[in-house]
């Protein structure tokens, strides 16, 4: 019975991502899926993330209030399922230690183009800004997500710019700097042997946003009505997610922030075993008090 139970449950679990994902690239809203598959919006909301976080999916329109979908290159099969729940039942993909849980947002790197791509390279898309042309392509990764390359070219500019998609980081694996200069340069190995390109001194961009989704009522209360900034912080609810979250780039200020909650829990224990020492001692100290300081009387030894 019990085995069977789990079999069953695996099933619908495949079938409902089979009907999720063809709503999803179909342009149908999660409003509208929530009710046609009956389940909750927190259940296909985290579903979704997971779908595109493992690059089945692309959102069109982040900063929009509704999302709409679109299938990249990546197939979606009975195979990549098994991916699919690595990221919904990674523990650092998932949101329940929301203090521990800092994401880091529009971190880019770029690198000089020594080289150009073959003349078969096949670009997503193509336009001009500020003198510099644009043509950018975007891939999918297993467990990061989509990445977009973005090539400028001018007359002397050459470059390539490496975007990386918004990351899940666990605060206590510290400072994510390293990791995301690795993933940066993985993701450039990648597209150096898929176009032909050669591309050199890949450094950072843009110093990437860490975010913390916020607990206390009143800061909550002041991200729902707007955006507020002190110094290098700031607190909103903003799209794409619309979470209550305090961002900053400085990793110490958020890192710090996340610690804040252990740390006051930490301090209120060790002020109640103080409070435990205190009252052992002042027994102590009331039963030494009872003792006379010349004894009453003496016993005479013969």
């Amino acid at each position: 019975m019990l085995g069977g139970g789990r079999v069953k449950k695996h099933e619908s679990t495949i079938k409902l991502y089979y009907r999720l994902y063809d709503f999803l690239i179909a342009g149908k809203t999660q409003t509208y899926i929530c009710k046609v598959l009956r389940r909750d919006k927190a259940q296909i909301s985290r579903m979704t993330k997971a779908l595109e976080q493992g690059g089945w999916i692309n959102c069109d329109r982040h900063f929009q209030r509704t999302k709409i979908y679109t299938a990249t290159k990546k197939q979606f099969n009975i195979k990549t399922l098994k991916e699919v729940y690595k990221l919904t039942t990674s523990r650092s993909q998932r949101l329940h230690r929301r203090c521990q849980i800092i994401q880091i947002q529009k971190s880019s790197f770029i690198c000089d183009v020594i080289h150009p791509p073959n003349s078969k390279m096949f670009w997503d898309k193509e336009w001009e800004h500020n003198g510099l042309h644009h043509t950018l392509i975007e891939w999918p990764f297993a467990n990061i997500g989509s990445v977009k390359f973005d090539r400028m070219t001018s007359q002397k500019t050459d470059q390539l710019r490496i975007i990386l998609p918004r990351l899940l980081w666990e605060k206590d694996n510290d400072n994510p700097q390293t990791y995301l200069l690795e993933i940066a340069d993985k993701c450039a190995t990648w597209f150096m042997k898929k176009s032909g390109i050669r591309l050199d001194n890949l450094h950072i961009c843009q110093k990437p946003d860490y975010a913390l989704v916020l607990t206390d009522k009143k800061l909550i209360g002041m991200a729902q009505q707007g955006t507020f900034r002190a110094g290098d912080i700031m607190i909103d609810s903003s799209a794409p997610d619309e979470l209550p979250e305090i961002e900053s780039k400085d990793w110490d200020v958020i890192s710090g922030l996340a610690s804040a909650p252990d740390d006051i829990r930490m301090l209120k224990e060790e002020i109640s075993e103080i409070k435990s020492m205190i009252t052992e001692m002042r027994s102590e100290f009331h039963e030494l008090m009872r003792i006379p300081k010349t004894p009453d009387s003496f016993i005479e030894v013969a």
